[in-house]
C-alpha cells in the first residue's frame, strides 16, 4: 500500500506553480516506525495550480 502526495511549493509571487510529487510507502513507513517517502518529481504544476488554490479559498 502506499500513497501518491503533492507538496506545493510556496513562492515569493504566489504563483504555486512548482511541487514536489513524492510516494509514501505505508507498510515500510509502519515497519520503520517513521515515514518512508520516495521523492518522484520536483517540477512545474502546469495550467490551473494557482487557480486551484483560488478556489480552495473562496
Amino acid at each position: 500500500d502506499r500513497w501518491t502526495v503533492r507538496q506545493v511549493l510556496h513562492d515569493p509571487a504566489e504563483d504555486h506553480d512548482w511541487g514536489i510529487e513524492a510516494t509514501v510507502e505505508l507498510r515500510a513507513s509502519d515497519a520503520e516506525g517513521s515515514p518512508v517517502v520516495r521523492v518522484d518529481h520536483v517540477r512545474p504544476l502546469g495550467e490551473g495550480a494557482n487557480h486551484q488554490d483560488a478556489a480552495r479559498s473562496s
